[in-house]
């Protein structure tokens, strides 16, 4: 899918071009494709986008794409895909999507906070760095509004440095 290759790994200026075409409908779309390989490179190259914009906001401001996915349902659908499990890809990348969405913003269906904020949790004993950092780092990112923080923190749960 040349969209997972345009958002792979860009710069700064290449993600804002990107999120100025507002590929998130076509995208969020194409998470109901029956071939699970369309639905992998769509949840990735939505992951991209987010993280390239999440990364030019402050951590303490909710992410700027926040409205935009949720007014076409994306939230859902991104939550929807978690709880297939389809692959650990597709439920790594919806769950990841989810936490920067929600960056600095309570995640209100509780089922979802709950469900995210364990699986974040439990990614942290795997074996891969690049997802224990990723989940680090969303974890942190969810912290900043309080409700999360105390689902992160219940029972003594500290995220690490």
């Amino acid at each position: 899918m040349a969209f997972f290759v345009f958002t792979y790994n860009t710069s700064k200026e290449i993600d804002l071009l990107i999120a100025e075409k507002k590929p998130y409908p076509s995208l969020i779309r194409l998470l109901d494709h029956q071939i699970i390989s369309i639905v992998s490179k769509s949840s990735n190259a939505i992951y991209n986008i987010l993280i390239g914009v999440s990364n030019l906001t402050p951590v303490n401001q909710p992410h700027p794409h926040f409205q935009t996915v949720s007014s076409c349902g994306g939230i859902d659908k991104l939550y929807s895909l978690f709880k297939k499990n389809l692959s650990p890809g597709s439920k790594d990348n919806s769950a990841k999507c989810i936490g920067f969405l929600f960056k600095a913003k309570e995640i209100t269906n509780i089922e979802m906070r709950k469900d995210i904020i364990a699986y974040l949790k439990t990614t942290l004993s795997s074996s891969e760095s690049w997802l224990k950092n990723n989940s680090k780092q969303i974890l942190r990112l969810l912290a900043e509004n309080s409700i999360n923080r105390s689902e992160i923190e219940k029972d003594g749960f500290k995220i690490p440095e």
